[in-house]
């Protein structure tokens, strides 16, 4: 856990960096990206929370509108145009067509022919075909979005704050899920219902997003590391990052994830970039290393004995999963709807009409398990024009990495930012990371985190 000690240095230097938003700035961006974090891992089968959060965003964004208005800054607007994006193709996708327009569309020829037998045929419909869910999916981009427009306009020192606050609620999730480890499938820390799983998923209803989050506490670690040196100080404060370090790492296994275990590797690699022990007393270094190694390595011996790590392990010679049928009628559905695209959230319906029956069974599937191939089947063109934008603007933005004398702060936090982000969009080819409202705001966080930071003068 971090120390007493280590917080109060933290708080004394993030006060003495503080040069932008106020206090009440400031307590709307942490106060929403927290509950951000803590109720938003239900995804779409937990509409109460979602709704919750959706909320409090509403609730944060008039607040922070109705504030009065500081002296004028510049802020870096591409961001925040590039996510408005999402909401924006949603919103098109709800406009009513004429006849003459929709039934033209590719893969409406089911609807036309039922509306047909009910004399409904001429009627306006959008171009999305499940128009109550696209609208569900519009308004679960509200919370990242505003998460993303309050990082914009915060300082690097408030920016860095929110590192304490997702390793806050890594740490959290894995406390939970440790327990849940040990109570078994029963028990109320099971928030998203208990179906008879051994494995740890935290606060979220699936233990990938519980892995990633994990994940971005560790990357958060370091870069806070990075940012703030005074922090690691003194030897009880890094045997004490180390430990937390190490906890999250062995709660990464513990929820069972292999994709999330793989990518425990970008941490690990981030690590010498950001720690460099040889900063601190050199005449220490080494005895520090080797007490992190050694209380490590035998924390990891006496952990591999444990059934629950045993599993975790067993997992990776498990014959393949149903995935690649997955992929295969996910390439299927999109060719039956390009280049318009089916309607963000429309892809249970969309997908069970195009599965091939013998791979049909008593489970449908709820996601693409490829969230690249999942966005295009719902937005159609527009999704890969969409993605190599944000590929382009995000390494513009993280461009400062390779040039001299940037400063720290700036510099860990675009580390964050990039590795973040990178777990994310790998994980995306195997699963659906940013579909929890949890994880997005985590995204949002690192896509925040990448933009320039506010200057004086007229808005950008």
């Amino acid at each position: 856990m971090i120390s007493a000690t280590t917080w109060n240095a933290a708080a004394r230097a993030d006060r003495a960096g503080r040069t932008g938003l106020p206090d009440v700035r400031a307590a709307l961006c942490l106060g929403l990206v927290t509950v951000g974090l803590l109720i938003g891992g239900g995804g779409s089968p937990a509409p109460r929370t979602e709704l919750a959060v959706e909320l409090a965003a509403i609730g944060a964004a008039i607040l922070w509108s109705l504030l009065p208005a500081e002296a004028p800054v510049r802020v870096d607007r591409l961001p925040i145009i590039l996510a408005a994006a999402l909401p924006g193709v949603a919103l098109l996708q709800l406009v009513p067509l004429p006849p003459q327009l929709w039934q033209g569309l590719p893969g409406r020829e089911t609807e036309l022919a039922a509306l047909q037998l009910v004399g409904a045929a001429g009627q306006w419909m959008p171009l999305s075909m499940t128009p109550d869910r696209t609208l569900a999916s519009a308004l679960s981009l509200i919370p990242p979005l505003v998460v993303l427009t309050f990082v914009i306009h915060a300082p690097l020192a408030e920016r860095t704050r929110l590192l304490a606050v997702v390793i806050a609620a890594a740490t959290l999730s894995a406390i939970v899920g440790v327990v849940q480890v040990a109570r078994g499938s029963a028990g109320g820390l099971r928030f998203y219902g208990s179906r008879g799983f051994t494995y740890a998923s935290g606060l979220f209803a699936n233990r990938n997003a519980a892995a990633d989050l994990l994940l971005a506490g560790l990357v958060a670690m370091l870069a806070l590391a990075f940012s703030r040196p005074e922090l690691l100080r003194t030897l009880s404060a890094r045997l004490a990052w180390s430990m937390l370090a190490l906890f999250l790492l062995l709660s990464v296994a513990l929820t069972r994830s292999r994709a999330g275990m793989m990518l425990v590797l970008v941490p690990v690699m981030l690590a010498p970039l950001t720690l460099r022990p040889w900063r601190f007393d050199r005449r220490r270094a080494f005895g520090w290393a080797a007490a992190t190694l050694g209380i490590g390595g035998a924390a990891l011996a006496l952990a591999s004995g444990s059934p629950a790590l045993r599993h975790s392990w067993q997992r990776f010679a498990l014959a393949p999963d149903n995935r690649a049928d997955l992929r295969i009628d996910t390439l299927h559905a999109i060719a039956r709807s390009w280049p318009a695209g089916s309607g963000f959230g429309s892809f249970v319906p969309v997908f069970a009409a195009a599965e091939r029956l013998e791979t049909v069974d008593s489970s449908p599937a709820n996601r693409a398990h490829n969230d690249y191939l999942e966005f295009t089947l719902e937005a159609g063109a527009a999704a890969p024009l969409l993605l190599l934008a944000a590929v382009a603007a995000i390494l513009r933005r993280a461009a400062p990495l390779l040039r001299a004398g940037i400063e720290r702060e700036r510099r860990a936090q675009l580390l964050f930012a990039l590795a973040t982000l990178g777990i994310f969009a790998l994980h995306a080819f195997v699963d659906y990371p940013m579909r929890a409202m949890t994880l997005a705001c985590v995204a949002a966080i690192a896509a925040g985190m990448l933009a320039h930071p506010p200057r004086s003068g007229g808005v950008a």
